[in-house]
């Protein structure tokens, strides 16, 4: 658990400068993320990406507050804390939660999650969460149903495989202890500015890792059983 503003606690500050490149820096990655996953001949992708392109040239004008920054530097340093921790455990698989996760039938996620866990030698990530519709995000043509896994839980989920590792927020993530060490040292590599959400830090760095020709299977569930509520 992580209840600390570390960001915050660090002394250091956000300025201006650092959130106007944040907000363009966001917006390179998805372009990146777009094509990674295959997007860029999709007509409705560039008109959302245009929009977010003029949103972006307002707030030049309609400047967001430094807070912004510091927000996602705190999300980012919490995140970051986990994982170690995790690591630090020695524990196969690290689940991380953010606080706005939720759970309808818990007893549904430990019975599912903790035998697809126990079955999941070659799996490295599994999306638990589902902030956003297959379909928006765009990842419904890299998602196919598992043959080789279940879900033990007591309500229907499909296990869905992705054919490269893709993401559903950072809201509830199982990474295999391999990859969460494979992805912290990215993350170490990585400058801290320009910002990025956290979200799109995770993409960035799978997105590195299959660069280099890591095997990462990746699961999704649905319907996940962890809801994020602040998407809701």
């Amino acid at each position: 658990m992580c209840t600390r503003d570390l960001f915050d606690e660090s002394g250091n500050t956000a300025d201006a400068r650092m959130t106007q490149e944040s907000l363009s820096a966001e917006l390179r990655t998805e372009f990146q993320w777009a094509s990674y996953l295959g997007r860029l001949h999709e007509a409705k992708w560039w008109i959302t990406y245009a929009g977010r392109w003029t949103q972006r040239l307002r707030s030049l004008i309609d400047r967001p507050p430094n807070s912004y920054t510091r927000r996602l530097l705190n999300i980012e340093y919490a995140h970051r804390s986990l994982m170690q921790q995790g690591l630090d455990s020695g524990a196969e698989w690290i689940i991380i939660l953010e606080d706005d996760a939720a759970c309808s039938d818990v007893d549904d996620l430990h019975k599912g999650l903790t035998h697809l866990l126990a079955e999941a030698d070659q799996v490295c990530l599994i999306n638990v969460s589902d902030s956003f519709t297959f379909t928006s995000l765009g990842i419904s043509h890299l998602l196919d149903v598992s043959q080789g896994f279940r879900w033990a839980g007591s309500r229907p989920r499909a296990v869905l495989a992705a054919e490269r590792p893709v993401t559903n927020t950072v809201c509830a993530v199982a990474y295999s202890r391999e990859l969460l060490r494979r992805i912290v040292e990215v993350f170490d590599s990585m400058p801290e500015q320009p910002v990025l959400p956290i979200d799109w830090k995770l993409n960035q760095a799978l997105m590195n890792l299959t660069a280099q020709g890591a095997e990462i299977q990746c699961l999704l569930l649905d319907p996940a059983p962890v809801q994020q509520l602040s998407m809701r």
